[in-house]
C-alpha cells in the first residue's frame, strides 16, 4: 500500500489520478493549509475498517461483544436510567428467592469452614487479615470487570 499526501488543489486538479491510485489500492491523504483534512481509501478497506472499528467498540472487559448479548439501540437513554437499572438486577440477585439472610457470625463460620477445608492461602490468618484480603480481591475483581464502565 502506497500513501500519498496532497494538498486540496492538487486533489482537485488531479482528481482521476488519484481516485485510479485509490482503487489500485493507494491511500491518499488530503491536506489544507498544511494540515490533514481527508482521506481516500478502497471502499472495500473502508468497510472492513468500519467492520473493526464497531467490533473494537462493542468489546466489554471480558473480550465478549455486544453482538453475544444484543440490546435494543434506545435500551439506555442516560447514564443515571443505566445505573438505577444494573442495581435494580444486583438487588434482585442478592434477594433472591430461596436464599436466607445469615446473621453475619453464621456467615463467618461458613466463611473459616470452607478456608480450613480448602488449605487455601487464608487458612490460618485472622479475622482482621481475611477481611482485608476479601476486600483486596474485591478491588481487584472491580477494577478489572467494571471499572472502565466509570471512567
Amino acid at each position: 500500500m502506497n500513501i500519498q499526501t496532497v494538498s486540496s488543489d492538487q486533489a482537485r486538479t488531479g482528481w482521476r489520478d488519484l481516485l485510479d491510485g485509490v482503487i489500485a489500492g493507494d491511500v491518499v491523504i488530503i491536506e489544507r493549509y498544511g494540515k490533514p483534512v481527508a482521506a481516500m481509501l478502497a471502499y472495500a478497506d473502508y468497510v472492513a475498517m468500519q467492520a473493526e472499528l464497531e467490533a473494537a467498540r462493542e468489546m466489554d472487559a471480558t473480550g465478549r461483544t455486544l453482538r453475544e448479548r444484543p440490546l435494543p439501540a434506545d435500551t439506555y437513554r442516560t447514564w443515571d436510567e443505566m445505573k438505577r437499572e444494573l442495581l435494580a438486577e444486583l438487588r434482585a440477585e442478592l434477594g433472591a428467592p430461596g436464599t436466607t439472610p445469615a446473621a453475619w457470625q453464621a456467615g463467618w463460620t461458613t466463611l473459616r469452614q470452607q478456608i480450613d477445608q480448602s488449605g487455601g492461602v487464608m487458612r490460618g490468618l485472622s479475622k482482621a487479615e481475611i477481611v482485608t484480603r476479601l476486600r483486596e480481591t474485591r478491588q481487584e475483581l472491580f477494577e478489572a470487570e467494571y471499572a472502565h464502565l466509570y471512567r
